[in-house]
């Protein structure tokens, strides 16, 4: 009899334990809807760095361009030539004398020594901006009176990375004023 009472109860034990199928959906539901927000969460994530990562490479290609033409006109003995995406200095330092910086190709470049007096024939040429932005304008004007030579530019650098929220222009504009002419 108590193996009876036994079996009638383990019997009864297991068509009462388990859940119910209005459970079960309930719990694949909420599931999918953690998971689901979770994706997008991460996704969201993903696209915001990209997103800061093309503003950062635009910022520190007009950054670093600015700077080197600062830096160039600043300790240029003159100036040569300035014109729409070129300019021409002549460089205080012999051989580094002329120095040529220009657009090409959407590309910032610097090219100096060895070359006459009107930057043709440099030795040395180099990009100086990233390949994974365009610079798309580069303007020089000089400014310069009688008794000081200032350099006007203006620089804009692209990103055209496919999506809209990944493109981004930048421009930059300012003035530098030769140090020897002083």
């Amino acid at each position: 009899m108590h193996v009876l009472n036994t079996l009638k109860s383990s019997k009864n034990n297991t068509s009462q334990g388990g859940f119910t199928l209005i459970e079960l959906l309930i719990y694949i539901a909420l599931t999918s809807l953690i998971m689901s927000s979770i994706t997008l969460l991460g996704l969201n994530l993903v696209l915001a760095q990209q997103q800061s990562d093309v503003q950062l490479t635009v910022a520190a290609n007009i950054q670093n361009i600015a700077q080197r033409v600062q830096y160039e006109v600043r300790n240029a003995q003159s100036i040569v030539s300035a014109s729409a995406n070129d300019i021409c200095l002549i460089s205080s330092v012999p051989n580094r004398s002329p120095v040529r910086i220009y657009r090409t190709n959407n590309t910032a470049r610097i090219a100096w020594g060895g070359g006459g007096s009107d930057c043709s024939s440099l030795s040395f040429d180099e990009q100086f901006s990233d390949s994974s932005v365009a610079v798309s304008s580069f303007d020089f004007s000089d400014f310069s009176q009688a008794n000081s030579e200032h350099v006007f530019f203006s620089v804009t650098v692209e990103y055209d990375g496919g999506r809209a929220e990944w493109q981004r222009t930048e421009s930059y504009a300012g003035s530098v004023e030769l140090r020897s002419a002083n």
